[in-house]
């Protein structure tokens, strides 16, 4: 059977109090200066005694789940949930549909920035929490801003046409 941590009865011991013997869990586990793994009273004893100590949450980050205290899983009633990845994908949509919606003031920037921050979503979507859901609202950012930018360049190009016919056409 595994041992519980003597101050959280839900979560399973991972090491013991290398002082006193006490089960700890992750997020219970205090660092000595030399490597030994503490419990806090043991710890802030060592601290008083001028060692230097650690405590867990300097390494919460590196503790798996399963070792921490559980989390109540978020409602399941948000719009929208993921990670960075997945908001990079977000914006990046967004960006390009107001992109094709807009074609007035600083709109001609947007373009550049739907479809970079869109490609950047789309290279790391298998980082993000539903990466099926990333690649798609990041290709929507891309295309939107690909297609926005073709037809930035097509006014150009119809304008360089027109300069050019109007220098012909004027010329004896």
């Amino acid at each position: 059977m595994t041992e519980v941590c003597v101050y959280h009865a839900g979560q399973a011991a991972i090491e013991r109090c290398e002082v006193c013997g006490r089960p700890l869990c992750g997020q219970c586990l205090w660092y000595a200066a030399d490597g030994r793994r503490l419990c806090e009273m043991d710890a802030r004893l060592l601290a008083d005694a001028g060692i230097s100590v650690t405590p867990p949450e300097a390494y919460a980050e590196a503790i798996p789940a399963s070792l921490s205290p559980s989390t109540p899983p978020p409602p399941a009633d948000l719009p929208y949930r993921g990670n960075t990845f997945d908001l990079a994908s977000l914006i990046a949509g967004i960006l390009g549909i107001t992109t094709l919606a807009s074609c007035t003031g600083l709109a001609y920037c947007l373009p550049f920035v739907a479809g970079a921050i869109g490609l950047y979503a789309f290279l790391n979507a298998e980082q993000s929490t539903n990466p099926k859901r990333t690649r798609m609202v990041a290709g929507i950012g891309i295309a939107a801003a690909a297609l926005m930018l073709f037809f930035l360049v097509l006014i150009v190009l119809f304008m360089l046409f027109g300069i050019a016919m109007s220098f012909i056409s004027s010329s004896p």
